[in-house]
């Protein structure tokens, strides 16, 4: 049996612009709690706090701690996943998939072939604001946010209306109008073509799903999916998953518990007889209190380091910050994964990161499946989310 610890740094809900929290970092510990516990004592014995936290430990000037106890697991770089979300990147990538590609849809034009998804949210984070200006695209992604967050009429229309004025934008160059009207006629069309059903509809599929709350901006369940997928394909013993007991998990656990179910239907793995990450086949899934849990201590400690060590990197990479030259030198060995914007990609990029129209059926096919999977065990289901302890689990 594996054990694996989830915890995360840079949460900010569905505030994707936070200016001081650009980056949303998930960090996995395969190891069990045991392990952990004499990992503290070898590290952290000083540290009096009953709860480690990267936070705290900064603070307190403990770097040297976690720079040694990094250390040791770069030794064993195979005990550590991380994936890191570039938070405003990820926000346009949500512009382009609640907007512009169910409008695209009702034309029958599926924008994940050949990439062209991936293309568009690039052009629109990376060359709109070169063209339009910076704070043009701030606001226009701020009342996106808003418009997701609110999900009413009012905050609808102060994100698309301003887009019809023909006075906004417009610059002198031409060329560059052109280009900026060609981006935002994709936007625009989500008005055009979908109307109030864009946000309408969201909180019904929701509720549909037995999730409470719509919440289109989540980052934090794709994000464990994928690492869960990836420990799958070098994990192939049992794996119980310790996540930290935040409100969206508790919110989305039932479906969490569909995706990673460890006995999908026959229809579903028939979908994905090649896939060697599937099924994921999580035998059980806790969300608990960190503070009983060093393992997801451990694990908040490689969240915070590697959140410090992309920030220096973003800033400058500043040699007088001694912490993060050493977190460079270290966290390199760890396998990343990530949601971040491509360094000038071509189109034969975007191509090979996009679908075939195959593999979009076949995705299409999945997601319906398993979504019906999910409803059949949803109706009637029910759950209970332990608050276990890890001197319980031990015994």
């Amino acid at each position: 049996m594996s054990t694996i610890f989830i915890d995360e740094s840079g949460y900010t809900g569905e505030d994707l612009l936070n200016p001081d929290q650009p980056i949303f970092i998930l960090a996995s510990l395969c190891l069990s709690e045991s392990d952990c516990r004499e990992l503290r004592e070898r590290f952290f014995k000083k540290v009096k706090s009953p709860e480690l936290k990267h936070k705290r430990l900064v603070e307190n000037r403990r770097q040297g701690l976690i720079i040694d106890f990094l250390k040791e697991l770069s030794r064993t770089p195979n005990l550590v996943k991380l994936h890191i979300t570039h938070k405003r990147y990820a926000l346009v990538s949500k512009l382009v998939q609640w907007v512009v590609m169910p409008a695209a849809r009702k034309d029958d034009i599926d924008l994940r072939i050949n990439g062209r998804d991936i293309g568009l949210a690039y052009f629109i984070y990376h060359d709109l604001p070169e063209l339009a200006g910076k704070e043009f695209v701030e606001d226009l992604l701020k009342r996106f946010q808003r418009m997701m967050i609110d999900k009413d009429h009012q905050s609808y229309h102060l994100f698309f209306d301003p887009l019809f004025d023909e006075r906004y934008p417009q610059v002198s160059d031409k060329e560059h109008q052109s280009i900026i009207d060609y981006l935002l006629w994709h936007i625009k069309i989500g008005h055009t073509t979908l109307g109030y059903d864009l946000i309408d509809s969201l909180e019904a599929s929701s509720r549909s799903l037995g999730i409470p709350y719509s919440r289109p901006l989540d980052i934090t369940l794709q994000p464990a999916r994928e690492l869960m997928e990836n420990w799958r394909k070098d994990v192939t013993d049992e794996i119980i998953l310790y996540h930290d007991a935040s409100m969206r998990m508790v919110e989305v656990f039932p479906l969490w518990q569909t995706f990673i179910h460890p006995y999908p239907p026959p229809a579903l793995l028939q979908l994905n007889t090649n896939d060697p990450s599937y099924p994921v086949g999580i035998a059980a899934t806790y969300l608990v209190n960190s503070k009983d849990w060093v393992g997801l201590q451990l694990a908040d400690i490689l969240a915070g380091a590697t959140n410090w060590w992309i920030k220096w990197g973003e800033a400058g990479a500043n040699s007088a910050d001694k912490y993060g030259l050493e977190l460079n030198n270290i966290l390199q060995t760890f396998q990343k994964f990530a949601n971040w914007p491509p360094t000038n990609p071509t189109l034969e990029d975007f191509e090979e990161r996009g679908m075939t129209e195959e593999e979009a059926r076949l995705q299409d096919e999945y997601i319906e499946k398993i979504m019906a999977f999910h409803r059949i065990r949803a109706y009637g289901y029910s759950f209970v989310v332990k608050s276990l302890r890890s001197d319980e689990s031990e015994g």
